[in-house]
């Protein structure tokens, strides 16, 4: 859970979609369990931009094509 703070310090401060990105992307990537790892990482995703003033309003097929889309970048 370093990575937003590192990448922070590599030059310009990130803005919330990205530290949010950073976070759940950390987790769906280098799963912690062995299977639930995507829910682990929208959990906190929803959490940081809730506790931000954002609402989350995206369908449930919305998030599960971003969430697959995050642990398989590329």
């Amino acid at each position: 859970m370093a990575r937003p703070r590192q990448h922070g310090s590599c030059g310009e401060a990130p803005d919330i979609v990205q530290l949010v990105t950073l976070c759940a992307g950390a987790i769906v990537r280098n799963p912690p369990f062995i299977d639930g790892n995507k829910c682990a990482g929208f959990v906190p995703g929803v959490l940081l931009l809730e506790l931000n003033g954002f609402a989350v309003t995206a369908s449930q097929e919305g998030v599960v094509n971003a969430m697959i889309a995050l642990s398989h970048p590329g």
